[in-house]
């Protein structure tokens, strides 16, 4: 009786901590916004959030807790509680013994990460201890740490490795759970003091860690091809005394593993580095031991190397002076190339001038050609998310293309934005001055041709575009001919708005590849190109106005007038969706908080309802919350034919890659639909085109394929011979569905994998059922026997969720859901004629009645008639856990499929049959019958 008693008043301490915090620290707020979206409907939208940020109730939760007398107060900045689970990881127990647990999740922390991440996660780990310690003297700053390797360097021509013991505290991840602590006025205080004598002494709540790694703490070109590291006294960093004094190093062990070699060192004196023995991800493992005037250290650590190794790289020269700055091909697979002088725009836009960095490649593979051009084709890069491409970056995408476009006869030009993210307008000045000023200095006296070609990917046609008008507008000879567009956004970009609504809600993590992300979200560039953004002043599903206005001025300049004009679509002309369904999950986290911090979310693909929510929890206390509804006028652009992009795959790499997100070692972010589609078919192939091309099937945003590429080579060979080019002719049958040959056509799978399928008797055998799974069809379709588990007392639904309740409705009452409550009111209405009111109104499954003005029998209609049911829902869940589909109400339940499926009505949705065949089950084999 006892342990029911204390599992009860656990449940009722836990109910009456999330009532203090929803109702005084995280109460709700809801708005409802109605615009006419770019394609003239109407969109109506609601954004529920909590109120205050995560800082704020963050800070608000732990206000009242004593700090007084704490090493560091890792409780006290929200970034280094985040981070302490990681920090765990790398922490030893308070006697001083050996204890680091190589557990899987550390080895993907390091094993993945080359040199610079490397370098990353431990400041990034010291960083958050140094933030939690509130500024205590005995810690040097991150920023203090890399300046003193940098000197360090230099001073002892050896790789600084710096060593952290450092302590700090934190609280028990169970100290609601236990009653030690509770949530009173929206902060957390504590229940016991254990009789303690003073004030000053620790309550039972907290508990004591030292964190102790050792990592190189910064990376640069001066770093290379050295071979010694040096363990120094400056990069001792500690916050730990003994009899008034720091710790001071001693001395250290370090046995490389692996190699036989173990070495005792002293602080401040260089030793050599076994670089022969370098294992396959260019990292070297170390058993470390440290020997301080407080006690000895063991543990172990791992350095990379992947930047450290890149000499051999000499500076090369040209066969004669040119006026460029000549690079030799130092890599190996890289075409002959110079790097020319960067472009500066004639004339500003919005106060500032667009810069290109230009880079050729001389069909004849001799530098001394740079300026002596032939024959120019000129290749305009896209949009840089992050700003960080380069030439090199674009002769890796590239390669093949511009070898084969040398091999045509034509020298290729490439082109870099210094900004990659800018305005289209600014960069589009710049190209304008490149075509018009400095095309003419790099042809030869006695070109083949004076006529350039240009190819433009993605915002580079729209650069280009914007460019060549220009010069036309004001009579100046751009020199180009013709002008080919690879998968342009004329009307607009898709980033599922699930996603920049998760990218934003994560922001509180400052973690620096998620903010990386969303500031390219928030860039000029991005904010003219995507057809929804979440930052719109409008609403989160808007176009954002610079997209308006930059769609109006492209289309009102037109297309060049000098230029055949050519449009490439990656996307599919002949209606290849991404999903069958317009609602998919594209993010889902569930990261219970075992070391107190918990993050849950969901993001969604555009549809009618909710396409996103997110909660953070601390000590299982919900600190944050929030959820958008596109309740009309979803366009449904995530799932429709266009050029494919993997922005999902992208965010969840950054979350669970590394340190994880913020931290977390082991992030578990999981999506259902790998790619979407980026660029519509319809917006790549624009308007008013000599000659459009569409793929048969999605592929990959500005991406060569077998198709473009035919059409690239005849209209640049035409252009070559000077004669009119002949295309083959367009796709007309959908994707999966080639010439009707046996076995011919492929199936679809839902995961974008095509199976072809092979012949078996009369049968096309496309798959296999998995082992322990049973199969079925219904129509085209092949499925996985499956169902979703609710928790007791919910049900399983046809519609592949958790029921919690059906809302009533009929003749006699009629009902609403409130999403903030988590309340049904019934209002009883006028009867039919012929039908007798009085029946008793109940309450639906699973809720409670809360008030009530219905006598429970009456034979008269009475006007004002009302119930009030609140649902039943476990202290683990909350209205926002909660989703309506029709007059049913579902708990958002976890996939049950296996990869590559997606639940339906019908069970786990595994792919479709082509159109005019009979899919049959035989065994454990989908077949079809051609």
């Amino acid at each position: 009786m006892k342990r029911v008693n204390g599992k009860l008043n656990k449940l009722i301490m836990m109910g009456c901590a999330l009532f203090f915090l929803g109702n005084v620290n995280a109460a709700e707020y809801t708005k409802t916004n109605s615009y006419i979206s770019q394609d003239g409907s109407r969109v109506t939208e609601r954004v529920s959030r909590t109120r205050g940020t995560v800082e704020e109730n963050f800070k608000q939760l732990f206000s009242k807790l004593d700090v007084s007398n704490l090493p560091s107060g890792i409780l006290l900045e929200k970034g280094a509680f985040l981070e302490r689970e990681a920090i765990l990881q790398k922490s030893v127990s308070a006697d001083q013994t050996a204890v680091v647990n190589r557990v899987e999740s550390e080895k993907d922390q390091l094993g993945e990460r080359n040199g610079v991440e490397a370098t990353t996660a431990f400041v990034d780990l010291y960083a958050g201890l140094f933030r939690a310690s509130q500024g205590q003297k005995s810690l040097p700053t991150p920023i203090a740490i890399q300046e003193r390797s940098s000197a360090l360097l230099r001073k002892h021509k050896a790789l600084p490795l710096a060593v952290s013991i450092v302590e700090y505290e934190s609280v028990a991840h169970n100290a609601v759970d236990t009653g030690l602590l509770s949530v009173r006025d929206g902060r957390l205080q504590e229940n016991h003091h254990n009789d303690r004598d003073n004030k000053n002494q620790k309550g039972d709540y907290w508990r004591s860690y030292r964190f102790v790694d050792a990592g190189l703490v910064s990376f640069g070109d001066a770093m290379a091809n050295i071979d010694q590291m040096v363990i120094a006294s400056d990069l001792f960093l500690t916050n730990i005394t003994k009899n008034g004094s720091p710790l001071a190093l001693l001395s250290a062990t370090i046995e490389f593993v692996g190699t036989g070699l173990k070495v005792q060192v002293k602080p401040d004196q260089p030793f050599p580095l076994p670089m022969d023995s370098l294992n396959e991800n260019q990292g070297l493992e170390m058993n470390i031991s440290v020997a301080t005037s407080g006690g000895d250290y063991k543990f172990s650590s791992e350095v990379f190397f992947d930047l450290l190794t890149k000499s051999d790289n000499k500076p090369g020269f040209s066969p004669k002076p040119l006026p460029v700055s000549v690079i030799p091909n130092v890599k190996g697979d890289m075409a002959p190339f110079c790097e020319l002088d960067q472009v500066v725009a004639s004339e500003s836009y919005l106060g500032g001038f667009g810069r290109l960095n230009i880079r050729a490649y001389p069909s004849s593979h001799q530098y001394s050609d740079c300026t002596e051009l032939k024959r120019i084709l000129v290749l305009v890069d896209g949009f840089d998310v992050l700003n960080n491409r380069n030439h090199d970056t674009i002769w890796r995408d590239f390669k093949d293309q511009i070898r084969y476009f040398l091999d045509l006869g034509y020298d290729v030009v490439t082109i870099d934005y210094q900004v990659g993210n800018d305005y289209i307008q600014r960069n589009g000045q710049a190209f304008r001055t490149f075509m018009v000023d400095t095309i003419p200095t790099l042809l030869s006296s006695s070109p083949d041709s004076s006529h350039v070609a240009v190819i433009a990917g993605s915002m580079g046609g729209q650069v280009a575009n914007y460019g060549l008008r220009q010069a036309e507008l004001n009579g100046e000879e751009h020199n180009a001919r013709l002008f080919m567009t690879l998968d342009t956004e004329y009307e607009g970009a898709n980033i599922p708005i699930g996603l920049q609504l998760e990218l934003d809600f994560l922001s509180f993590t400052n973690d620096d590849g998620i903010d990386a992300i969303l500031n390219a979200l928030n860039s000029p560039a991005a904010r003219q190109l995507l057809r929804h953004v979440y930052s719109s002043p409008t609403g989160f599903y808007a176009p954002h106005p610079l997209y308006l206005s930059t769609k109006a001025e492209i289309q009102a300049l037109g297309l060049p007038e000098l230029t055949r004009n050519v449009s490439v679509a990656n996307g599919s002309g002949t209606g290849d969706r991404f999903a069958g369904s317009s609602k998919l999950r594209l993010s889902r986290v569930f990261q219970p908080g075992a070391f107190g911090v918990s993050i849950m979310l969901d993001a969604y693909t555009d549809h009618p309802g909710k396409v996103f929510q997110g909660k953070v929890s601390v000590l299982g206390i919900p600190i944050y919350q929030e959820q958008a509804d596109i309740l009309t006028g979803a366009i449904e652009d995530d799932v429709r034919p266009g050029s494919s992009r993997s922005t999902p795959v992208e965010i969840a790499h950054e979350y669970n890659g590394a340190a994880g997100i913020a931290g977390f070692v082991a992030g578990n972010m999981t999506y259902e639909l790998e790619k979407h589609n980026f660029v519509p078919t319809e917006s790549a192939i624009g308007n008013g085109f000599d000659y459009a091309y569409h793929e048969k099937c999605n592929s990959g945003h500005a991406t060569m394929t077998v198709g473009n590429k035919e059409v690239l080579a005849k209209e640049l060979i035409a252009m070559k011979n000077g004669v009119s080019p002949v295309h083959s002719a367009v796709y007309s049958t959908p994707c999966g569905e080639p010439e009707p040959v046996p076995c011919a056509q492929n199936v679809a799978w839902w995961d974008y994998t095509f199976k072809s399928p092979t012949l078996s008797g009369q049968f096309c055998v496309v798959a296999d059922v998995p082992p322990g799974e049973t199969a079925k069809i219904s129509g085209q379709k092949y499925y996985l026997d499956k169902g979703v588990l609710c928790p007791y007392p919910y049900s399983n639904d046809a519609s592949g969720g958790c029921r919690i309740t059906s809302m009533p409705g009929g003749i006699l009452y009629d009902s609403s859901y409130d999403a903030g409550t988590a309340e049904i009111t019934m209002d009883v209405l006028e009867p039919q004629s012929g039908v007798v009111y009085g029946q008793f109104v109940s309450c639906p499954v699973n809720t409670t009645e809360i008030s009530s003005n219905i006598p429970g029998y009456a034979t008269a209609w009475i006007p004002g008639y009302q119930k009030v049911c609140k649902l039943n829902l476990g202290w683990q869940f909350t209205p926002m856990d909660v989703e309506l589909i029709g007059q049913k109400l579902f708990l958002i339940q976890a996939d049950p499929c296996p990869s590559g499926g997606i639940l339906d009505g019908f069970g786990c949705y595994m792919g479709e049959a082509p159109a005019g065949t009979t899919p049959v089950i035989s065994g454990n084999q989908f077949h079809y019958v051609e």
